[in-house]
């Protein structure tokens, strides 16, 4: 018998957290990510940084 992570699941539950930068940061799948910023000056840094990438912001 073979045991596969996340068989039967289509996400991951893989999860960093930077306590000192206060970031959350999953890779769900090959299509995206999630990246918490607790505060907004760090999202701003976060996005001049990468220009190249396309954003979404959730506000819940």
């Amino acid at each position: 018998m073979r045991h596969y992570m996340n068989q039967g699941e289509t996400y991951s539950s893989i999860y960093f957290i930077n306590v000192d930068k206060e970031i959350f940061f999953h890779l769900y799948d090959d299509r995206g990510l999630i990246v918490v910023f607790n505060h907004s000056d760090d999202f701003e840094a976060f996005k001049q940084k990468h220009e190249e990438l396309e954003f979404e912001i959730y506000t819940e």
